[in-house]
């Protein structure tokens, strides 16, 4: 008689143990469940920041190709005209 009260002693206290590991359990898995949550909306906030930035940067290369369009032709403008001039000048000196 007294083995089997140890027994059922010995599985009320393993019961126990079990449930109480089982509440920890509970409580790390929705601790995990909220850093879960709060990643993917982190992951989600840096994927929309991501879009704008490539959206800019887009922008910027078509703007800065336009600019360099500009930038080229005026530049070849200024050789041209200084081209123009050195041949004026040589043409001045041989006579």
């Amino acid at each position: 008689m007294k083995g089997t009260l140890n027994n059922v002693n010995d599985l009320y206290n393993k019961i126990d143990h079990l449930l109480n590991n089982f509440d920890l359990l509970k409580i790390n898995n929705n601790k995990l469940s909220d850093e879960l949550k709060s990643l993917k909306n982190n992951l989600e906030k840096k994927d929309n920041e991501l879009s704008e930035l490539k959206k800019r940067y887009e922008s910027l290369k078509l703007a800065n190709s336009i600019t360099d369009n500009k930038e080229k032709v005026l530049a070849k403008k200024k050789l041209k005209k200084m081209i123009e001039d050195i041949d004026e000048c040589i043409l001045n000196l041989m006579g």
